[in-house]
């Protein structure tokens, strides 16, 4: 099959799908990071060779307990005793995280294929990082965790997180980076000219990438005129367009590095779910921190 209607035929279906679960409850949006979180690392951990099973599968468990956290003490209502031991889980999480990646040291011990712990354990523990938590960002971004908190109902003894769940924050951050990589690709495929780094992506041109970033902003700038929210779709667009390149290039230097073509093959013309989302990753942690800062400081209408 032609690439170019191969990668049509998959963006279409995997794209409408998507939508449709965006948009019908915050449990879609639960659904899609859980999903593309736990293949994502799975991938990764694949693709860098990890020698330690035992550790892949426990980093792979607590990425699901996350996960559940998530379910049964943001989407559900729970009680004010709950909302304490959330509290106390949620102002501890790098303890908790230290915690976790210790366990992992300790669990590299006893494995004896393993020949460079550090070198493991480094793994393990960015791929965590990089593949991982901005799936949980985007998720928190979507119920918009500077209102979280409001949601406290001291007379009916419970607290509704999910509450203030909007699907025009995941949705409108995906839709930008679509519109990116579209314009990237084509601007690359068909104007060509100058290597953007081709010493990691010989494929990459300056035309494709002021192309896709010329494109982001364009989606910005459409997304302020249609859903307009507290913040503004343009300096997002801004971010994408920047993060989002730089993550391409990235995970390109990754695979170039371990000689692979692909992440994965679960999006046919795609690649994995690395190849797919390696903008998101990058990204969103930027865009999350941009979002604290306009609301928690205030720092004006921006």
């Amino acid at each position: 099959m032609n690439e170019i209607l191969k990668r049509f035929l998959t963006a279409v279906i995997a794209g409408g799908t998507l939508v449709t679960v965006l948009v019908l409850s915050s449990w879609g949006s639960w659904v899609f990071g859980i999903v593309v979180g736990q293949l994502g690392l799975y991938e990764f951990y694949r693709m860098t060779g990890v020698k330690s099973q035992v550790g892949k599968w426990f980093m792979l468990g607590v990425g699901v307990a996350i996960w559940l956290y998530l379910a049964f003490f943001v989407l559900f209502p729970i009680s004010i005793q709950a909302s304490q031991f959330a509290l106390v889980i949620e102002t501890n999480l790098l303890v908790i995280s230290m915690l976790l990646f210790s366990i992992t040291a300790i669990i590299l011990l006893f494995e004896r294929q393993v020949t460079a712990p550090a070198l493991e354990m480094s793994t393990l523990a960015f791929g965590f990082l990089y593949a991982y938590l901005p799936m949980v960002l985007l998720f928190l971004l979507s119920l918009d965790p500077t209102q979280m908190a409001d949601s406290l109902d001291f007379k009916s003894m419970e607290m509704v997180r999910d509450q203030h769940y909007n699907f025009r924050i995941p949705l409108g951050i995906l839709m930008i980076g679509w519109g990116m990589d579209t314009a990237a690709y084509f601007g690359g495929r068909f104007i060509g000219g100058k290597k953007l780094f081709e010493r990691i992506s010989p494929n990459k041109t300056w035309a494709g990438a002021i192309c896709g970033a010329a494109a982001s902003i364009a989606v910005g700038f459409w997304l302020n005129a249609m859903w307009t929210l507290a913040f503004s779709w343009i300096v997002v667009s801004v971010i994408i367009a920047i993060f989002g390149q730089l993550g391409d290039l990235v995970e390109s230097s990754f695979k170039r590095g371990l000689q692979v073509k692909d992440s994965g093959g679960i999006l046919p013309g795609h690649g994995g779910m690395l190849d797919r989302f390696d903008g998101v990753f990058l990204s969103v942690p930027v865009i999350y921190l941009y979002y604290l800062i306009r609301f928690v400081l205030d720092f004006g209408s921006i």
